[in-house]
């Protein structure tokens, strides 16, 4: 016979609601929070260039949630890397697999509508993540494996598209101030991966993975992308002083820069990784914010 506790707590079970660290971590590990950054790139170039709206700010969001969330669903290294992503994902794997083929054939069928140089842009991501991740037939390996290779075709690949897609979209002309701008796209993009591998050091060194942190050190991989933010900072002055990129443009650029210098020197080093390079992303925000109020 049952208890008087024993039917209230049948009748009344607990809600299991969810917390609001729940629902961020959810965001972050379903690639909701990348979705939007890339769609937030996307329409800075948009306002920096002054081009007429169109769809590839939203294509470029969902390419991005459809590589970065099938990315998570292969991943080997999570187990070691990022455990707490890696239990979510076996979680949702089903779920997550859905969402993943859903955003891929919505953007492939927008960017399918502005021609094949634009289906072309918004595959270049998912080519890149294929050979980064898949042996070539040719050499047996994969450019995740070859030291510095991974790093420039993550970077380019992600850069490029984010200007050129919306200058292609309305037959824009690639100007001076798109080639600062996908500079700037190219340098962070560089630098947050290989802070991510300076994160990742002990799964990349677990799986044979040939990164800079893997093979310097992590304090040679720190000061080289001090170097490499260094010669950005340069860019953007000279630029800004040569009226290629407005005086408020170059500044956000300069202090979104800081910023990563910033990243670099945290990450790794006791604190929450997690929430830390989360701060480059809002970087991203700042900068869509000034370019908007500057146009």
């Amino acid at each position: 016979m049952s208890t008087d506790g024993e039917r209230v707590q049948h009748v009344n079970p607990s809600l299991d609601l969810p917390t609001p660290s729940g629902v961020a971590s959810a965001l972050v590990h379903t690639s909701t929070v990348d979705a939007v950054v890339a769609a937030a790139k996307v329409l800075t170039v948009v306002l920096l260039m002054d081009l007429a709206p169109s769809p590839a700010v939203a294509v470029g969001g969902l390419m991005a949630f459809a590589i970065y969330a099938s990315n998570k669903l292969v991943d080997a290294e999570d187990e070691t890397n990022a455990p707490a992503r890696a239990r979510f994902v076996a979680r949702y794997r089903r779920e997550l697999a859905a969402a993943t083929a859903v955003a891929t054939v919505l953007a492939l069928a927008l960017a399918a509508t502005a021609g094949p140089l634009a289906l072309a842009l918004t595959l270049l991501p998912a080519v890149a993540a294929v050979a980064y991740s898949v042996r070539l037939p040719v050499v047996d390996r994969r450019l995740k494996d070859v030291l510095g290779a991974s790093t420039l075709l993550v970077a380019v690949s992600w850069a490029f598209p984010t200007v050129a897609l919306p200058i292609v979209w309305v037959d824009g002309a690639f100007t001076a101030t798109a080639g600062v701008a996908f500079t700037f796209y190219l340098v962070q993009t560089a630098v947050a991966f290989e802070v991510r591998n300076v994160r990742d050091v002990a799964g990349d060194r677990a799986e044979g993975v040939r990164t800079f942190p893997v093979v310097f050190g992590t304090a040679s991989t720190r000061r080289l992308l001090y170097a490499v933010d260094a010669t950005a900072l340069a860019l953007y002055a000279a630029a800004t002083a040569a009226g290629v990129l407005p005086l408020a443009v170059g500044l956000v650029f300069a202090v979104a820069t800081v910023a990563s210098v910033g990243v670099t020197r945290c990450v790794d080093t006791g604190r929450d990784d997690a929430r830390i390079c989360l701060l480059r992303d809002a970087n991203y925000g700042l900068v869509l914010l000034v370019v908007a109020l500057a146009a």
